[in-house]
């Protein structure tokens, strides 16, 4: 009796140990990703290319692509006993309070300046990225079971 004790207890403080470590991960991704839009906000006179259009167009994508990403691992980072559309909406929240953030930073960066039209493109990169995540998961458990 003694040792089947001891073997449930040590298993069930393993998958705590796991749980935790992937908490953990899950808002190490998140502050690594932060860090990424952070330098690269602080850069000055931040271009990709030469073509004006072209580079506009790369730095909006590049917009999109940045914030989605954000929302995902915030949601992801999120504990999970607050499933959907309440989890959604804060990971949703959290990027777009960030862009706001990375905004005002920019601000105050040479060569750089603060655009509204950037914060709506980047809640508009979260909200794509939350939809599609959202529908992976969905597909994805449908398979599974």
């Amino acid at each position: 009796m003694f040792g089947s004790r001891a073997r449930f207890d040590l298993r069930t403080g393993l998958i705590r140990i796991v749980r935790h470590m992937r908490v953990a991960v899950n808002w190490l991704a998140v502050g690594a990703w932060m860090s990424i839009i952070f330098i690269l906000s602080a850069q000055p006179h931040l271009r990709v290319t030469d073509d004006d259009g072209l580079d506009i167009l790369l730095r909006k994508a590049g917009h999109l692509f940045a914030f989605g990403t954000l929302a995902v691992l915030l949601f992801e980072a999120l504990p999970s006993r607050t499933e959907g559309a309440g989890r959604t909406g804060r990971a949703f929240v959290l990027a777009v309070l960030y862009a706001v953030t990375d905004e005002v930073h920019q601000a105050f960066v040479a060569g750089r300046a603060a655009a509204a039209t950037d914060v709506l493109i980047d809640a508009i990169g979260a909200g794509i990225a939350l939809l599609a995540w959202a529908r992976a998961k969905k597909l994805t458990s449908q398979r599974r079971g």
